[in-house]
């Protein structure tokens, strides 16, 4: 991978724009900048206050290739949210370096896990990174996912 790419912070805007045209094309749900689920698959509306967080990484000419969002759950930990990679940029390490980030974020907010809803065609990276599957869901768009949580501690996380 391409050291010269830095994590950035970006807006909601510029991912939504991606999620909604490349990581959930034709959704028919609102991509919204916070989402209300809880790990228990429950609709949570103490998340509306939420503040969410988006990082990305750029290509040279600034363009997103990369980004993920994340935001608390409580009492659940912290949410892993829309890990997307431009086709141009997969297998380079990208996905990698925005989880490491957000685990890093979340260890240091003292949260005690991460969790996340992966697609099952993603799962093979999910594990790769520790995350454990808690239950699988049929329930939401776009085919059958896991629930997964990654445990934390005050301990380095090393991806």
């Amino acid at each position: 991978m391409d050291k010269s790419y830095p994590i950035e912070t970006c807006t909601f805007n510029e991912i939504k724009e991606l999620w909604s045209e490349e990581l959930w094309p034709m959704r028919k749900s609102a991509i919204e900048p916070v989402s209300w689920m809880d790990m228990n698959g429950h609709i949570c509306n103490e998340y509306a206050d939420v503040r969410p967080h988006f990082w990305c990484i750029r290509d040279s000419q600034g363009k997103p290739i990369a980004v993920i969002s994340g935001h608390e759950t409580p009492p659940f930990g912290f949410r892993s949210r829309g890990l997307w990679v431009s086709v141009n940029y997969r297998r380079q390490g990208h996905a990698t370096k925005l989880m490491q980030h957000l685990v890093t974020w979340a260890t240091q907010l003292k949260y005690s896990q991460v969790w996340t809803l992966p697609r099952i065609t993603s799962w093979s990276f999910y594990k790769s990174l520790g995350f454990q599957i808690i239950r699988k869901s049929e329930d939401y768009e776009f085919g059958p996912h896991y629930f997964a949580s990654l445990p934390l501690s005050e301990k380095e996380i090393s991806l």
